[in-house]
Formats: structure tokens, C-alpha cells, sequence
């Protein structure tokens, strides 16, 4: 079986226009985690040895919001942006939310916060 890659039809992905932000830029600010964790951690046997999911970059600095368990104990992490390379990253772990940071290089744009008019 030829190995291609998969899109998301064109009739489900969202329209631009029905937001009042720019939503390519905030998609293009998620990004791929990939973790090797060691096999004789605390946490393998529950979680497994390589574990994948996603993040946002938050800051211009490459400061990365994930979830806890995704690098806990990681010794490798791989960030895949839309349109980019894999680049291994540093790890700051706090509870539940995780924060990683890339090493070198700028491979996406920011996520940027709403802010609430009144």
C-alpha cells in the first residue's frame, strides 16, 4: 500500500472568515510532539516508551503548552511544525501543563491570546 499523506477534505476545514482572528496563524502555532521516554522509568509500564500528541507555542522565546504526561520522564522530544522539520527541545515540567522549549531556530508562528473588549 502506497504510504501518502492525509488532509482534512476541504468541505470540513474551517473558513477563515467566520473568526475574528487569524485563524492560519493560530493553527501553524500547533505543533507535533514525539517523547522517548527510557524503558526502566516510573512511568513506562502505565504510559508507555514513546508517546506522541500536540502543543501550542505560546511565546517568541518557543515556550511550548502541552500536557503533563506527553514528556514526563522524556529523554528525547521531537517538535514537528505544518511546514517544518523535527528539532529536538528542552524540557521545564510543572504539574499537568508542560513547557518545552526549542534549543535553536524558529520554526512557527506564536499563538496569540485573546484579549476581552467590554
Amino acid at each position: 500500500m502506497k504510504n501518502q499523506e492525509w488532509e482534512i477534505p476541504p468541505n470540513l476545514r474551517p473558513d477563515p472568515n467566520d473568526y475574528s482572528f487569524d485563524l492560519e496563524r493560530a493553527l501553524k502555532a500547533v505543533v507535533s510532539l514525539k517523547t522517548f521516554v527510557p524503558a526502566d522509568a516510573f512511568t513506562a509500564n502505565s504510559l508507555g516508551t514513546e508517546r506522541a500528541g500536540s502543543g501550542v507555542v505560546i511565546n517568541d522565546k518557543g515556550l511550548i503548552a502541552t500536557i503533563g504526561y506527553l514528556i514526563t520522564e522524556a529523554e528525547t522530544i521531537w517538535i514537528t511544525s505544518n511546514d517544518g522539520p523535527g528539532m529536538r527541545w528542552r524540557l521545564t515540567r510543572k504539574p499537568v501543563l508542560a513547557w518545552c522549549r526549542r534549543l535553536a531556530g524558529s520554526i512557527c508562528p506564536i499563538w496569540k491570546w485573546a484579549t476581552r473588549t467590554a
